[in-house]
């Protein structure tokens, strides 16, 4: 009898582990008094929710920040921390169990921001407010420690650190003897063991030169140095995007490039810098990476295969330019692993305008680079390509769409989409597509149906922990009971 308690006791706790581990979801109802809804995962930590209220006291609004465990139990919940109205999230980022949170405000308040820090740790927001020049733009942020870094352009690039203790604001000195200020352009920075690796690129005399330099988290320049990239001698070329991983002694840079006169991606390139030299640099066009072209029609891959082969017959080979959002590099037992994500601007057609719409993002590449900078194997996936009539709200400004696990044996991409989540498998050691799966969003209640309307949310989905994935998002529920909610739903995906 004592060994059948034993059993029936162990198969609960296994129960209630598989529980813990699948499916759950929580709701916010939209017309509650709290709205635009962040979410910031933690790993197997948790998350935070922050929203704010839809009343404001003296032009700002509560904040709310929500902690939850990994099973979605609320753990805690902060008030206190108050945010100018009028902004809403820009660009989150995570450290050491903190997530920062970059709040842009409305045209008037451009250069005004908002820097929202909740501490995982301690179960505590607070809220640090600034301003810059009003002819300056923030483009990203990074943090670490008590400082938070922005790249701003406008008509000089600089580099902007903020104290996240007092709120002030310093510009970085970046000083390139016999370049103007104004011909100085930052193209990326990336923070590296508390010092700030800055790419730039001079332009003087119709030459363009790049630079690196390292700054500490006070701005001070520490080192600046030339790096003399070429990918054929006599070929000019721009390089357009970079982010910068550091690997023992090296400095390990990746990103895109075009050729000369040309701004949009036409390639990808890798990059190796030790003691202030260039060990190699290799570009690869896109045309390169396996199935770039399978996004387009048949007539469309004909007609560049055709090119293609007219071009290499006299000699020459094809640049092809698509848009592309860069990935910092992944390492692993082989080298290093790359993902891009490409996206068109799409425009809706009215009798008198053209407006912006949004960013469509098409497709996505994962490239697995040696140690070398040789590719192993590369390969296509679709996102948004096939979707006709566009009947999806597209993000305004670039964001990220597909998260990326990686296990010994298979490298797993995920995207959400219109109420469902898309999961697709590569092969780890040759890249070639294993399994492509769609599953759907689950509901709260049993009744409960998702309207179809004629825009629809795209649903957020995220890698969390283990084989446990995130998803939320904006939705309309139809059934028993109507509603408006932003849900976050875990799910299991294996």
């Amino acid at each position: 009898m004592k060994k059948i308690l034993l059993f029936l006791s162990f198969l609960l706790t296994m129960a209630l582990n598989a529980q813990s581990e699948g499916h759950k979801r929580i709701e916010f109802n939209l017309k509650d008094d709290f709205k635009n809804y962040n979410v910031c995962q933690f790993g197997d930590k948790g998350l935070v929710v922050l929203s704010e209220s839809k009343k404001s006291k003296k032009g700002k609004r509560q904040l709310r920040s929500q902690f939850y465990d990994k099973d979605l139990n609320l753990v805690s919940e902060f008030t206190d921390a108050r945010v100018p109205r009028g902004g809403k999230v820009f660009q989150s980022f995570i450290k050491d169990n903190v997530s920062y949170s970059l709040v842009r405000h409305h045209k008037f308040m451009k250069n005004f921001f908002s820097i929202i820090i909740a501490d995982n740790n301690t179960h505590k927001t607070r809220v640090v407010n600034g301003e810059f020049s009003r002819k300056k733009a923030m483009i990203s942020m990074k943090a670490s420690g008590d400082k938070a870094v922005f790249r701003v352009a406008g008509k000089k690039h600089d580099i902007i650190i903020v104290d996240l203790k007092s709120g002030v604001v310093k510009e970085a000195s970046l000083k390139i003897d016999g370049i103007r200020r104004n011909n100085l352009i930052v193209k990326s920075f990336d923070i590296v063991d508390n010092d700030i690796f800055v790419f730039l690129a001079t332009y003087k005399n119709r030459n363009t030169n790049y630079y690196i330099c390292k700054l500490d988290l006070e701005g001070h320049q520490q080192e600046l140095y030339p790096v003399d990239m070429k990918i054929d001698a006599g070929v000019d070329f721009n390089i357009l995007s970079t982010k910068i991983k550091k690997d023992g002694n090296k400095y390990i840079m990746s990103g895109n490039f075009s050729i000369k006169r040309v701004f949009t991606p036409q390639g990808v390139f890798i990059a190796e810098i030790e003691n202030k030299k260039l060990n190699y640099f290799k570009p690869y066009s896109f045309l390169d990476i396996n199935n770039f072209t399978s996004y387009m029609n048949k007539s469309q891959q004909k007609g560049i295969s055709r090119k293609q082969k007219r071009l290499e017959n006299k000699g020459k080979g094809l640049l092809m330019s698509h848009n592309m959002r860069n990935r910092p590099l992944q390492k692993n037992q082989v080298g290093y692993q790359f993902v891009g994500e490409c996206y068109i601007d799409v425009y809706g057609m009215t009798k008198s305008e053209n407006p912006f719409r949004g960013y469509l993002y098409t497709h996505g590449i994962v490239i697995q680079f040696d140690k070398k900078g040789n590719v192993l194997w590369s390969n296509t996936f679709p996102i948004y390509a096939n979707k006709k009539g566009l009947t999806m709200t597209l993000p305004r400004h670039l964001i990220q769409i597909v998260d990326v696990k990686n296990e010994e044996d298979k490298v797993k991409l995920v995207f959400g989409g219109v109420h469902n989540v898309n999961l697709t498998t590569l092969n780890a050691q040759t890249g070639e597509l294993e399994n492509q799966q769609t599953k759907n969003i689950h509901t709260l209640n049993k009744g409960d149906e998702l309207k179809r309307r004629s825009v629809e949310e795209i649903v957020k989905s995220r890698h969390w922990y283990r084989d446990t994935y995130l998803n939320y998002g904006k939705q309309k529920i139809i059934g028993n009971e109507r509603r408006m909610v932003f849900f976050i739903e875990k799910q299991l995906i294996k």
